[in-house]
Parts: structure tokens; sequence; C-alpha cells
């Protein structure tokens, strides 16, 4: 399994973003629930030279503390493609981070 190194997310949630060619459209967001968090509307586009799925984690961060994490994956992706990515955690959302960061992992 290979990780990526974090995509350090300053300007926060629902913002768009690119983690080694593949490129995250702007408007997700993450909500909680009594079973954990939600990631909404996280939409992918596969922009590498062959079709891939998929695998990240977004992690909540306050100082060198993870305080919450959720996993998101996609079946493979064909290039040019867009699809919505399937997230799950059994983790609150904290109310209070610095920062969140996306690590691709494969």
């Amino acid at each position: 399994m290979f990780s990526s190194p974090e995509l350090s997310l300053p300007a926060g949630e629902g913002k768009a973003f690119d983690v080694r060619g593949f490129s995250y459209a702007a408007g997700w967001k993450v909500t909680g629930s009594d079973f954990g968090m939600n990631v909404e509307g996280l939409k992918v586009t596969n922009n590498r030279d062959d079709k891939d799925s998929a695998i990240v984690d977004i992690r909540f961060w306050k100082g060198t503390e993870v305080l919450a994490s959720a996993s998101c994956t996609s079946d493979p992706i064909l290039t040019g493609t867009t699809v919505t990515l399937n997230c799950f955690s059994g983790d609150q959302k904290p109310s209070d981070f610095d920062k969140i960061t996306i690590s691709d992992t494969f």
C-alpha cells in the first residue's frame, strides 16, 4: 500500500483540490450524526493516464493530534470520468480543529 504525502487543506472543507491526477470538486461537506461523520458530495475526476480507484483518508487535526478521520473510496474510474465517492467514519466531526488533510492511499 502506498500513501501519498498528506495534502493540507488550509482553506477548509468544501474547497476544490487535486491529488496525484485526481481532481476533487468544490462543494463537498462534512456533517455529523449520532453514528459518526458523513462526507457528502465529494466528487472526483480521474485525470490519470489509466483507469484507477480513489481511496482517500480525510483527517481533522488539532496541533499534532488527529481528532477524527474518514475514509472515502470508489470503484475503478475511467480516465476523464467523474464519480461521487463513498465515505464512512465512526468518528464524530470535531467542532474545533486546526486543519484538514487528505491523503491518497492505494
